[in-house]
């Protein structure tokens, strides 16, 4: 998969065009107005009065990129713009945390306009991509017969579940109702809190399983319960990195319905064990 980060320096301005500077993203409006000293910190003392007017004000970042020819050659191009996550990219992920507490009204308005945004892109680019109506999400190698998606908010494991029904919840649900089919991406022991909520989410199809870092991987037994947790509430499970000597026994505990299972390859003989093996599930 070829990716562009749009990381780097972007040119910002505010709405009315009286204020112009350049800032950093991942940053915040906030951070690029005092490098350039049109601010004085405003996580100091009393300064935050004297900067109130930056979150009354509505600011446009832009920046050009160039794209190789090869690159606009590729049949599908996606534009990830994933609500929290995409907040935590731009401003910084504590700043983001700290606004949950100092601004959570004008929080829930910057998720809903990245919510926005990421569904008059993704319209766009499915009537670019689609054959026959189908598409694929290149990420965990899914496909639909309908706009499908993969859909995440990995910061989550960093806050509880208040912030989350809040912050989150709404907006992934609004997500999954415009789509066909959904999958989550739940990333992390931390996030695994937010499962009960997640589940509530009738139009949600798919929840994918990333242990973390030091965690054993998708074919452990010890995740058997979490499966069978999301299989009773109706959603299909993708266990991950699952070894060829873990799928038997996988699919044996938790059975072979609802069951994509994203698999670790190291030869061709560990892709014709695991055809052998899910053909007798069939």
């Amino acid at each position: 998969m070829e990716t562009v980060s749009l990381n780097g320096i972007w040119r910002i301005a505010s709405s009315d065009g009286s204020c112009r500077l350049t800032g950093r993203v991942p940053g915040d409006i906030h951070g690029a107005l005092l490098a350039a000293g049109r601010i004085p910190d405003p996580y100091w003392r009393d300064n935050e009065t004297r900067a109130q007017w930056v979150g009354q004000t509505d600011w446009v970042w832009r920046r050009r990129f160039a794209l190789r020819p090869s690159f606009l050659r590729h049949r599908r191009i996606l534009l990830v713009c994933e609500g929290l996550d995409t907040l935590a990219s731009l401003r910084g992920t504590q700043r983001v945390l700290l606004d949950m507490v100092d601004r959570p009204d004008e929080l829930a308005q910057e998720v809903q306009a990245v919510n926005d945004i990421w569904f008059a892109v993704f319209d766009r680019i499915y009537d670019e991509i689609n054959i026959d109506g189908e598409m694929a999400f290149c990420y965990f190698s899914i496909w639909g017969p309908g706009r499908i998606a993969k859909l995440q908010n990995d910061i989550s494991g960093m806050f509880g579940v208040r912030p989350f029904r809040r912050f989150v919840l709404p907006f992934i649900r609004e997500q999954c109702q415009r789509l066909d089919y959904s999958l989550y991406h739940l990333d992390g022991v931390a996030a695994v809190r937010h499962l009960d909520a997640l589940l509530e989410i009738e139009e949600l199809d798919a929840i994918q399983w990333t242990p973390g870092v030091g965690e054993p991987q998708g074919g452990d037994p010890r995740w058997y319960d979490l499966y069978r947790r999301i299989l009773a509430a109706g959603k299909s499970i993708m266990p991950c990195w699952v070894e060829v000597d873990e799928l038997a026994p996988l699919l044996d505990a938790v059975g072979p319905e609802g069951v994509n299972v994203l698999m670790h390859f190291t030869s061709e003989r560990d892709i014709d064990a695991a055809l052998a093996i899910a053909e007798r599930y069939r």
